[in-house]
């Protein structure tokens, strides 16, 4: 078994000609255990800022796929809709969706598919939520606890009377921290896996549902010298495989998002 090694901002894994397995990995919280609060949420209101959007910032450590956004179960103006946003660290809104009540509920928060997102390792994103009336904002003390991918970087939000906006305002040094709780699912980088037959052939796999992914090839890693797999990709079992007939020394594979 030969550990995979992550290469930074371009989701990719190297490989050598050495099998060895990985397990597909599903859909996964951001936000955890949503706040230092636990059902029936007896958390503090803070002057309910009407028609402002509140949230946090996030780091991921790797690429991953936002596939859906959310909101915290028990929020008391989701019966009119919480639209929730998911914005770059320039204010670019990638993505929003509204959650109601009625929504699909996942441990302590309710959610709503999106088209899926890819954010980049090491690029900072802002995710909140905005209810349609009487908007309010979650006071408390401490950090959530956060999926291994994600890094939390603070609670943001915007001011009174703004509407769905990007949430710029930093309440570090507040009393308590502050924070709409918004929450998202994601699905970590695709991983290489690579498997050699009885023939000596080489196949290269990875889970479906990843689109704009490359193979790309090396004889040595430490060069920039990648060059695109021609070999065509089947899909079988949920699985992309590239069949590699024959062995012509050491390779290195990875994948790599097109266009980023």
């Amino acid at each position: 078994m030969q550990a995979a090694k992550n290469l930074a901002r371009t989701a990719a894994v190297i490989i050598s000609f050495t099998a060895y397995g990985v397990g597909a990995q599903g859909l996964v919280e951001a936000m955890q255990s949503p706040v230092p609060f636990d059902p029936p949420f007896s958390y503090g209101v803070v002057g309910y800022l009407p028609n402002a959007t509140g949230g946090w910032s996030f780091t991921p450590s790797q690429m991953i796929k936002v596939d859906s956004l959310g909101c915290i179960l028990g929020n008391t103006y989701m019966t009119t809709g919480v639209q929730v946003g998911l914005w770059k660290a320039d204010g670019t809104l990638l993505s929003s969706n509204t959650v109601y009540s009625n929504s699909p509920q996942i441990n302590t928060s309710q959610y709503e598919p999106i088209t899926p997102v890819f954010l980049n390792a090491g690029s900072t994103y802002f995710i909140a939520g905005h209810a349609a009336t009487n908007n309010w904002i979650i006071c408390g003390a401490g950090a959530p606890a956060m999926a291994t991918q994600v890094g939390f970087n603070g609670y943001a939000y915007s001011a009174a009377n703004t509407g769905f906006v990007f949430p710029t305002n930093d309440p570090t040094g507040s009393a308590g921290q502050f924070a709409m709780v918004a929450n998202f699912e994601f699905e970590a980088a695709p991983e290489l896996s690579i498997q050699v037959t009885k023939t000596n052939a080489v196949i290269v796999f990875w889970q479906a549902g990843w689109t704009g992914f490359v193979l790309q090839e090396n004889i040595n890693p430490a060069t920039t010298n990648w060059m695109m797999n021609t070999n065509s990709v089947t899909l079988l079992e949920n699985q992309n495989q590239v069949v590699i007939p024959d062995l012509l020394g050491a390779r290195y594979y990875r994948l790599k998002r097109g266009g980023t």
